[in-house]
């Protein structure tokens, strides 16, 4: 409760010193284990949250939020230039899909999908990733990442106009996001201006 208090107002380090203490006393608390897992991605403390996310995966197979977002960091850590980056992409997979059939939703759609797509399978991706940008909008908090993804999967299907509509809300949009450079080159390279 107290780090909930502290993340709402904004005092997000403090609230993940508060999750630590209580995992000195208590390291077996696995709702809090997620819970500071969560805070580390969001710091950007990936390589402490997969850390954590493999030991909370291992001891409960089940948590689709923990499978999912262990997929997610696995994947955004691996090229699939390289033979361990392929095995790597491999085992993000196997993860996005467990998350995905125990939580089919947004996130797990787009992690997965992304996966997918990484790995060359745009026609298998595109149906996710669809998916994902739809609930995105559906609980009025469109993901301007969701729609990226998207578009850059639908380029590689070759349909390049759909693409071009899908992203062109984002990038005139003054949204912030991570992929915004990217986003608004591959807008540009794709005819949008």
């Amino acid at each position: 409760r107290q780090a909930d208090a502290l993340q709402r107002l904004g005092k997000q380090d403090e609230a993940a010193q508060a999750l630590a203490a209580w995992l000195e006393r208590t390291p077996d608390d696995l709702a809090v284990q997620s819970q500071l897992s969560q805070f580390e991605i969001a710091a950007g403390r990936t390589a402490d949250a997969e850390r954590r996310l493999v030991r909370l995966v291992a001891a409960r197979p089940e948590d689709a939020i923990a499978l999912n977002n262990l997929a997610w960091l696995i994947q955004a850590r691996s090229s699939s230039e390289t033979a361990e980056g392929r095995a790597a992409l491999s085992q993000a997979r196997q993860y996005a899909e467990r998350a995905y059939y125990l939580a089919p939703s947004a996130e797990t759609a787009d992690t997965l999908g992304w996966i997918l797509a990484r790995q060359g399978e745009a026609e298998r991706a595109l149906p996710l990733l669809r998916q994902a940008a739809a609930a995105s909008v559906a609980r009025r908090r469109p993901d301007p990442s969701m729609f990226y993804r998207y578009a850059v999967v639908l380029e590689a299907a070759g349909q390049r106009d759909e693409a071009r509509r899908v992203l062109e809300p984002v990038v005139k949009a003054d949204l912030q996001f991570p992929e915004r450079a990217e986003a608004e080159r591959l807008y540009a390279r794709l005819g949008g201006g």
